[in-house]
């Protein structure tokens, strides 16, 4: 099962970014909708 080795740091990776991505986006629109 080498494939769940490395999937599973892809996908942790993969929900950082998107993590990241919308704490980036909220502000972004806090300051739109102000």
């Amino acid at each position: 099962m080498p494939m769940l080795c490395v999937g599973m740091p892809f996908w942790t990776l993969c929900v950082l970014l998107m993590t990241r991505s919308v704490t980036k986006c909220i502000p972004m629109l806090e300051r739109e909708e102000r």
